[in-house]
C-alpha cells in the first residue's frame, strides 16, 4: 500500500480515538463501522475512547462492563467491509 501522495508518503500509524459509550449510539455504532472498515484496508490499530463518565456505573457493576466490551466487539465483527 502507498503513502499519502503516492511511494513513500505519509501512512496511518492507527486509528482513533474512536469515542464509544454505553450503550452506544447510533452515531458511535457508525463511526465504529467505519473504523473497522479503515482498519481491513490498512492493517493499522483502532483505539477506542471510552466515555468516562461510566467509569462508576461500571465499578459499581463490574458485569456492566464486560456487557459494554461484548457490544463494542460485536460491532466490530459485524461491520461491513470497506464499500467498493
Amino acid at each position: 500500500m502507498t503513502g499519502i501522495g503516492g511511494e513513500g508518503g505519509v501512512r496511518c500509524g492507527l486509528i482513533g480515538e474512536v469515542g464509544c459509550s454505553h450503550p452506544l449510539t447510533p452515531h458511535e455504532t457508525r463511526s465504529l463501522q467505519a473504523a473497522a472498515a479503515a482498519q481491513q484496508i490498512t492493517g493499522e490499530t483502532i483505539i477506542k475512547y471510552s466515555n468516562s463518565v461510566y467509569y462508576s456505573d461500571f465499578a459499581s457493576l463490574p458485569g456492566l462492563y464486560c456487557l459494554y466490551i461484548v457490544e463494542v466487539v460485536k460491532v466490530y465483527l459485524h461491520s461491513p467491509g470497506p464499500q467498493k
